[in-house]
């Protein structure tokens, strides 16, 4: 089924950016917490 197939690609491709952006919003709220949240975070 066409639309199933689209469910499920929609599904892995919105889990994949959620895994990309998940460490990125980490790293604000680190950034945040250290009291410099003018400066945008560094991956490590």
């Amino acid at each position: 089924d066409e639309q199933e197939r689209d469910n499920l690609m929609e599904n892995m491709v919105s889990g994949a950016i959620e895994r990309l952006l998940a460490p990125k919003t980490r790293n604000w709220v680190t950034t945040a917490n250290a009291g410099d949240s003018t400066k945008p975070p560094t991956t490590k």
